[in-house]
């Protein structure tokens, strides 16, 4: 296990790792230097780096912070257990929009495209 520097001894609170077999999750909370706690989300990927022949980690991170905690936690909530009660229902992508907990608005984005690959090139 890689030693933590001092600072992030300091600010490091609590931590869950979750190990899939090609990723793994690391859901760690921390605290601001003025004493308030946020949590990093990370997802670490393990890719084999052809050029050097050895394997690497790829890493994308998402900071969360405490005014977006509650927000967060219900979107999430309710975008896994639609996920799960529509597993194979899921045919066109609809988003959900919410500001401060106001009203939602769906966001249709589908579209339909008709294309004859025969066709390309040829003068009309």
């Amino acid at each position: 296990m890689k030693e933590l520097g001092n600072m992030d001894r300091k600010n490091h609170v609590y931590s869950r790792v979750i190990k899939t077999n090609y990723r793994t999750y690391f859901l760690d909370v921390r605290v601001t230097k003025r004493g308030q706690n946020y949590i990093t989300l990370t997802e670490s990927k393990k890719k084999f780096d052809q050029s050097s022949g050895k394997m690497t980690y790829e890493k994308h991170k998402v900071f969360l912070y405490k005014e977006d905690f509650d927000e967060f936690a219900e979107a999430f909530t309710d975008v896994v257990k639609y996920a799960k009660e529509n597993e194979n229902e899921i045919t066109d992508y609809q988003e959900t929009t919410s500001t401060n907990n106001t009203e939602e608005t769906p966001l249709e984005k589908t579209t339909t495209v008709d294309l004859n690959f025969e066709d390309l090139g040829k003068e009309e």
